[in-house]
C-alpha cells in the first residue's frame, strides 16, 4: 500500500509464505511486515525511515542431510511384534530388530516424525532512519542510524523409546553388547 502528499510518502507491506515439504512433517512459514515513511519537513530538510520485520517458522526433521538418511533405510521393518508396518491402525509404530547386528541402529522414521518435538523461530528486524539537510546548493549533510536484530529461539526434545527393550528384554548395557 502506498500514498502521500508532496510532503509525506509512506509504504506498507505483508507478506505470508507457507510451504509444506516433501519429508513428512517438514514445513517453512515466513511473516513479514514493511514501514517505509519519507517526510519534507522543510525545502531543505528531508527524513526518511523504514523499518521491515520477519518471523520464520521451520520445521526440517532430519537436517538438511535427512533425504540421503531416508534413503539408506532397508526396506522393512520387522522388530514390533504388534506390526510390520511402519505404523498400523491401532497406532503401533514399527522397528527394526534391535537383536541383528545390521538393523539395530536404525530408528522408524516415522516414529521419530511425530514423537519428536521441534521448535525453531527466528525473529529479524531491520530498521534505519535518515535526516538530510541542504546546506548550500549542492552541498548535503546527512545523517544515518541504523539497527539489524536477528533473535532465534529454538530446541529439540527426543522423548526415549524403550519399546525393543519391552519385546526383548534388552537392557540398555547389554543392547550395546549384541
Amino acid at each position: 500500500i502506498r500514498g502521500g502528499t508532496d510532503r509525506v510518502q509512506t509504504a506498507f507491506s505483508v507478506g505470508y509464505n507457507s510451504h509444506k515439504g516433501i519429508v513428512e512433517g517438514s514445513y517453512f512459514k515466513r511473516f513479514n511486515l514493511g514501514l517505509n515513511v519519507d517526510y519534507t519537513i522543510a525545502k531543505w530538510l528531508k527524513s526518511s525511515t523504514s523499518a521491515k520485520y520477519a518471523r520464520k517458522d521451520e520445521n526440517t526433521p532430519f537436517g538438511t542431510g535427512g533425504l540421503q538418511q531416508l534413503t539408506e533405510l532397508i526396506p522393512t521393518i520387522t522388530g514390533n511384534k504388534f506390526t510390520n508396518q511402519i505404523k498400523d491402525g491401532a497406532g503401533n509404530y514399527g522397528f527394526y530388530n534391535p537383536v541383528n547386528i545390521y538393523t539395530k541402529s536404525w530408528g522408524n522414521p516415522l516414529y521419530t516424525i511425530e514423537n519428536n518435538d521441534y521448535v525453531n523461530l527466528t525473529n529479524y528486524l531491520l530498521a534505519n532512519t535518515s535526516l538530510e539537510a541542504t546546506i548550500l546548493p549542492g552541498l548535503r549533510f546527512k545523517t544515518n542510524f541504523g539497527v539489524n536484530i536477528s533473535d532465534y529461539s529454538g530446541y529439540f526434545f527426543q522423548p526415549e523409546d524403550r519399546r525393543w527393550d519391552e519385546q526383548y528384554g534388552l537392557g540398555g548395557a547389554n543392547q550395546d553388547a549384541l
